[in-house]
């Protein structure tokens, strides 16, 4: 009997169970993933190197081998065996949206870039995809693949949860509407998930992030949910009550990409994946939302560590600028943190721009 054959069995057996417990718990007509043949979701890059692309996104689109119960039923090799990932470039997108065709959007033709899942947790609803950089498919030209030249730029994990009743971004890509976007308001960070449902079917153990009015389509799941410094404070997982938004909370981001020795970050500095000055991280920054002086006093360690990334003091003295913007509190805060006097030489910039405006990068 060949390996295929194999997990294909595997695979009909771990899916009968859930489908089993799903219905008896839920009357669901049946798995997900093999009656829809196929679940799109929205991902986006974490980390990367020379030639691979990492990508991290929800872990419900393969929902049909997993119930509570029945969380580690499959490796990661039975998990690539059976699933077929693929991912799609937004660049590809682009074109596909600007060429002139009478063909509507929807059945415009796109190519695939196949992936592996490299970190799997069901109960948190996170998985990471790694995929050649170099196969990333922008177009084809008389059926030769040409590979997308662009840079795909990482989204970084903030430093620190966001507080109550600050604006984020949720920026996703539900079928043929790339680059679609939701807005919400914290409500907390920290919820657990009988907290916010009693039927939790499928086991679900991370804690959520809660915003108001942060309403994403099919399809915005594993979305980036972003902060006005285009900092991911977590991964779309879901709404509830139609006008509550939830998301993996930053604890559980953490904890899973360190579990599963996934660290954020490239081989070389690169863009935030959404300039600062984006209309949509303009709103952001003219609703600049109260810091705790523990926030801020963390922030003002960051610029004074021995040996800082340029990156690095960057993110931090943007992230400050935003905070003092809009906010006088935050600006006293910023004060008795020790942003005044600290040296001779922040005087001699008074008349200069502090934080530095012109680090701000355009999305390509």
């Amino acid at each position: 009997m060949s390996n295929r054959t194999i997990t294909e069995a595997k695979y009909n057996k771990v899916a009968g169970i859930v489908g089993k417990a799903d219905r008896k718990k839920r009357k669901l007509p049946g798995s997900i993933t093999r009656n829809s043949g196929e679940r799109q979701s929205t991902g986006f890059s974490i980390a990367s190197n020379v030639t691979r692309l990492r990508i991290l996104t929800c872990a419900h689109t393969i929902a049909d081998v997993f119930t509570a119960g029945h969380h580690h039923e499959l490796t990661l090799d039975e998990v690539n065996a059976i699933f077929m990932f693929d991912i799609q470039c937004v660049h590809q997108e682009q074109e596909v949206r600007t060429m002139v065709s009478d063909q509507m959007i929807s059945e415009r033709t796109r190519w695939s870039t196949p992936a592996i899942a490299v970190a799997l947790d069901t109960e948190l609803d996170l998985l990471v995809l790694e995929a050649d950089v170099g196969e990333l498919v922008l177009h084809k030209v008389d059926g030769v693949q040409m590979a997308c030249k662009a840079d795909h730029p990482l989204i970084k994990l903030a430093k620190a949860n966001p507080v109550k009743k600050q604006k984020l971004v949720l920026a996703g890509w539900p079928p043929q509407r790339s680059s679609a976007s939701a807005t919400g308001q914290v409500s907390t960070c920290d919820w657990t998930y009988d907290a916010v449902s009693g039927l939790n079917t499928k086991g679900y153990a991370m804690r959520l992030l809660e915003v108001h009015r942060m309403v994403g389509d099919s399809g915005f799941s594993g979305a980036p949910v972003l902060n006005g410094h285009c900092l991911c404070v977590g991964v779309f997982h879901g709404i509830f009550n139609l006008i509550m938004g939830y998301a993996v909370s930053l604890g559980d981001l953490n904890a899973f990409l360190e579990a599963h020795n996934v660290p954020p970050g490239g081989v070389r500095g690169r863009a935030p994946a959404v300039g600062v000055h984006d209309p949509i991280l303009l709103f952001l920054d003219e609703h600049a939302a109260e810091a705790s002086e523990d926030a801020i006093s963390s922030l003002m360690a960051e610029l004074e560590s021995p040996v800082p990334s340029l990156d690095s003091l960057w993110r931090t003295a943007m992230e400050l600028r935003l905070l003092a913007k809009h906010n006088p509190d935050n600006r006293d805060r910023i004060a008795k943190a020790g942003a005044c006097g600290r040296s001779s030489s922040c005087c001699r910039r008074r008349n200069s721009r502090w934080p530095p405006r012109c680090l701000a990068w355009s999305r390509r």
